[in-house]
């Protein structure tokens, strides 16, 4: 088992090896480094930029940081922790950070917006976004949701919602409230909203 994460490690980081070395010969110096300058001699700096704050589902790249994984394969790897106020796609386009960790679906939007971003690894092999609500709250299907308040982060969280809101042909500018949620369970746990997405990775 360890022998196999070590091997899946050394993939990616390979592959983010090569992304960077691409990079790096376009002559944009926005995108070739966040730091300017290499810590340790013959090792490619790089900023890899979290979705979120530091928690289990990045817990992958701190034990590779702390094994030394990426040094092996000549990266100087610096992890950035995220925030409700820090976007991936717009860190990577603007030169702070050389590699992102992010949903596709999240992606998608930004590479249409002629963000120059490319997808160089699918960690997670199915979308880790839930819907939840109360057992209470007679919402069994997508269907029920006319009429009720649905939390979202937004930020790029809810194009997968948005999606479900046009299969059962819901408008959530008219059929339903669709609102931005806090961080917190607050809003839910009073009655504010009947459903709200969340996360299971």
């Amino acid at each position: 088992m360890k022998r196999k994460m070590r091997k899946t490690y050394r993939s990616l980081f390979l592959a983010l090896l090569v992304l960077v070395t691409i990079l790096a010969g376009c002559g944009s110096s926005e995108t070739s480094t966040s730091s300017g300058t290499s810590t340790e001699a013959g090792l490619t700096p790089v900023t890899l930029q979290l979705k979120w704050v530091p928690q289990a589902q990045f817990a992958g790249y701190f034990v590779a940081l702390e094994k030394g994984y990426y040094k092996e394969e000549g990266l100087d790897v610096k992890i950035a922790p995220g925030g409700p106020d820090i976007v991936p796609e717009q860190q990577v386009a603007n030169g702070a950070a050389q590699i992102g960790v992010d949903w596709v679906a999240s992606l998608l939007p930004h590479q249409e917006q002629g963000m120059p971003l490319v997808q160089i690894a699918q960690i997670y092999q199915k979308s880790g976004l839930q819907l939840l609500t109360k057992k209470d709250s007679g919402i069994e299907s997508p269907a029920d949701l006319a009429g009720k308040n649905v939390g979202n982060w937004m930020g790029g969280n809810e194009f997968e919602l948005l999606a479900l809101f046009d299969k059962y042909e819901l408008d959530p500018n008219s059929d339903l409230s669709f609102v931005k949620q806090a961080f917190t369970m607050d809003q839910f746990l009073t009655g504010e909203l009947d459903a709200r997405i969340c996360y299971d990775v």
